[in-house]
């Protein structure tokens, strides 16, 4: 979850609804592998957005399930193609304030990365350790808004 430093502006005709969006391996294909090689990466898991509306991705959280260290770095594009860090992030750089997830990545985007209705957020994982890892322990959330057309703005 993110907490914006300050209230953002939506523009006139137009209604923000807080949506979080999660993936895992029960709805991502990709992450369903248990052994990750040494060294290796996977590239390019789609983390396909709902169609309903357009998102402003606000924030992405990735951890492992259980406070279990998923041994893997990630890095991320946005759905037009476009790197949102140089690098893989490792995950274990970071300990979560209620420590229930010990090992956890948290990104604020301010003021949020417009992302059209259907699109695909993409992840990159590469296995940082000298053994397999086991993918299924990311868990990937996409916080942010859908923007609505007002309802006093709606045609008939």
């Amino acid at each position: 979850m993110y907490r914006p430093h300050f209230p953002y502006l939506t523009p006139p005709g137009f209604e923000d609804g807080d949506f979080d969006q999660y993936f895992d391996y029960r709805n991502t294909p990709l992450l369903n592998n248990t052994s990750l090689a040494a060294a290796t990466a996977i590239l390019n898991i789609g983390l396909n957005l709902q169609s309903d509306q357009p998102f402003l991705l606000r924030g992405i959280q990735v951890k492992g399930i259980n406070g279990a260290d998923p041994v893997v770095s990630a890095q991320f594009k946005d759905p037009f193609g476009n790197y949102l860090s140089d690098q893989f992030v490792p995950l274990d750089l970071s300990v979560s304030p209620d420590t229930q997830a010990l090992y956890f990545l948290n990104v604020i985007i301010e003021p949020g990365l417009a992302c059209p209705a259907g699109s695909v957020v993409w992840l990159n994982l590469y296995n940082q350790t000298t053994g397999s890892a086991d993918i299924t322990k990311v868990r990937v959330n996409l916080s942010g808004v859908k923007r609505y057309v007002a309802k006093e703005r709606r045609c008939a």
